[in-house]
């Protein structure tokens, strides 16, 4: 008895940790190809950086002012619609930066946006 009930126990534990943990991962790597599509030229940073394109932090909540322009622009969580993806990419390319030229500026510049 006591070895079922210590069983079901450490079963439950493994399922409450498995399922607080499970929206934790929410890769999204749609949005990488489709910036890197959008500009070649930063292929190798941004593929270097990867989410840290909009995401400065491990905490992917964390967006620097780039990622919540972008995040605004996209139109649905998760979008996979590369026409989208594009059209947003594109939109928040007018938006200015913290150093006050335009994202499309800083991109233009060689710089990934942020």
């Amino acid at each position: 008895m006591r070895k079922t009930l210590a069983a079901i126990i450490a079963s439950a534990i493994v399922f409450a940790l498995f399922m607080s943990g499970a929206d934790s991962a929410q890769a999204r790597p749609q949005y990488l190809k489709a910036f890197t599509g959008q500009y070649p030229a930063l292929k190798a940073a941004a593929t270097k950086k990867k989410c840290g394109v909009c995401h400065p932090e491990k905490k992917k909540k964390v967006r620097n002012a780039y990622g919540k322009i972008l995040g605004t622009k996209v139109g649905k969580k998760n979008q996979k619609d590369t026409a989208a993806l594009k059209k947003a990419l594109l939109e928040s390319e007018k938006t200015k930066g913290k150093d006050g030229k335009t994202f499309g500026d800083q991109i233009k510049g060689g710089k990934l946006p942020e």
